[in-house]
Formats: structure tokens, C-alpha cells, sequence
């Protein structure tokens, strides 16, 4: 990941991809091709993301599911994509918008959240120099 940092300039993609995999190597890898809930095969008609759940839910599970999350068909195909290609092929990625980078990053953080059981301290003072430097 540090190697990635240095040698990219799409810093947020490096983080979704150290976060997605991180989440696999603490046994908390995302469902991304089978339901969180009932293991079925996904489709791209799933459209909610459960954030407690572990992933992906399927379009019979999401009503289940009262705090899922809305998430877009090309962010459930980028988080997919995250979950199975190497670190150095992130560039491929570059030309993601940034509404889906934001996307991205919003599921990632609303995962990490029930985990770590609060927010991280790092990204709020992430987020006020990427604000500051953004409205300036």
C-alpha cells in the first residue's frame, strides 16, 4: 500500500483498497458476489449494501434490512473490481468520478464504523484539509 501511495496519484483508491482488504484480512471481507444474508448469487439487480451485515444483499434480502444502504450499480462493480484485481493495477481506475469515489468511500466508512465501534479521528482531520483545500 505505501509503495501504491508513492507511486499513484489516486490516493483515494489506494485507501478503499488497503480498507476493502483490510476488512478481508481482520475476517470481515464484503460480500460481493454472493448475498450477505442468504448467499444467493448476486446480480446487478442488487442495490443495497448492509453495512453491519457484511456486504451485498440481494434484491428478496434488502427489505429485510432496514439500514441498508443505497448503493449504485458502478459503485457495486468498482468495490468489486477493488476486492479482486492487485494493488498495481489500481491505476485503472483513475478515471472513476469523483461522485463514485465519493460513494466509495461513504460504504467503506459506514463498514468500518460498526467495527471499530466510533470514528477515527485521522479521517475527520483528513476531511477538513481535503475541505479546506477544496473551497479554496
Amino acid at each position: 500500500t505505501l509503495a501504491a501511495l508513492d507511486r499513484t496519484s489516486a490516493l483515494d483508491l489506494v485507501a478503499r483498497y488497503f480498507e476493502l482488504h483490510l476488512l478481508g484480512h481482520l475476517g470481515y471481507r464484503p460480500y460481493l458476489f454472493h448475498c450477505a444474508h442468504c448467499q444467493a448469487a448476486l446480480t446487478e439487480a442488487a442495490e443495497r449494501w448492509s453495512p453491519g451485515g457484511g456486504g451485498m444483499l440481494c434484491p428478496q434480502c434488502a427489505p429485510r434490512e432496514p439500514h441498508a444502504l443505497a448503493i449504485s450499480l458502478p459503485a457495486f462493480k468498482a468495490l468489486r473490481l477493488l476486492q479482486r484485481i492487485p494493488i498495481t493495477e489500481i491505476d485503472q481506475l483513475q478515471r472513476l468520478s469523483a461522485p463514485l469515489r465519493r460513494e466509495l468511500e461513504h460504504l467503506l466508512r459506514a463498514t468500518l464504523r460498526p467495527l471499530l465501534e466510533r470514528d477515527l479521528k485521522s479521517l475527520a482531520f483528513l476531511d477538513a484539509i481535503r475541505f479546506t483545500d477544496e473551497a479554496a
